[in-house]
């Protein structure tokens, strides 16, 4: 598959896919992906919002970006549908609930593509309720930023340039 032939894909609102390496890259350079630190498990509240989702405890890696205060953390695949993957999506102080599916493609090492399904955005606290109220499109936008970062597994993604591909 030519990853830039998919006709019905919105690409973070480009007209080209965000592509690791491409003049895109910019935006999504500040996002990080790592193991979290105790510090940041501590400040964050990490261990209590895994208890309050379905993953329990551990497993601390995330896509972050310090500077705009959003990251993403992988919680593992929902219990009652294994194609629906449970993440954590906090952004500016609201945190979420975040569900979606992704079919992806590649060579280890080489290129691949994600695209990805958009299920759910559940919100956690009163800021995620007041944000999809007032900046409903700056929270998807940086969620469709943080997911090209996150690239297919985050920190364990073996993909060396990849391309993100969303159906929302």
């Amino acid at each position: 598959m030519d990853f830039a032939d998919e006709q019905d894909a919105i690409l973070c609102d480009r007209p080209e896919p965000a592509i690791n390496g491409s003049p895109y890259i910019n935006e999504f350079m500040k996002f990080i992906n790592e193991k979290i630190s105790e510090a940041n498990i501590e400040k964050y509240g990490l261990r209590e919002i895994n208890i309050k989702t379905l993953k329990g405890d551990g497993g601390y890696y995330w896509t972050i970006n310090e500077e705009k205060n959003i990251y993403l953390r992988y919680l593992g695949y929902h219990p009652h549908d294994l194609g629906e993957i449970q993440y954590s999506y906090f952004w500016k102080n609201a945190l979420f609930d975040m569900r979606a599916r992704s079919r992806g493609e590649g060579i280890r090492g080489g290129k691949g593509s994600t695209t990805w399904e958009y299920v759910a955005l559940f919100p956690l606290n009163n800021e995620a309720e007041m944000a999809l109220t007032s900046t409903r499109d700056e929270v998807y936008a940086d969620l469709k930023q943080v997911l090209t970062a996150y690239k297919d597994f985050g920190v364990f993604s073996a993909i060396a340039e990849h391309t993100a591909y969303f159906t929302f």
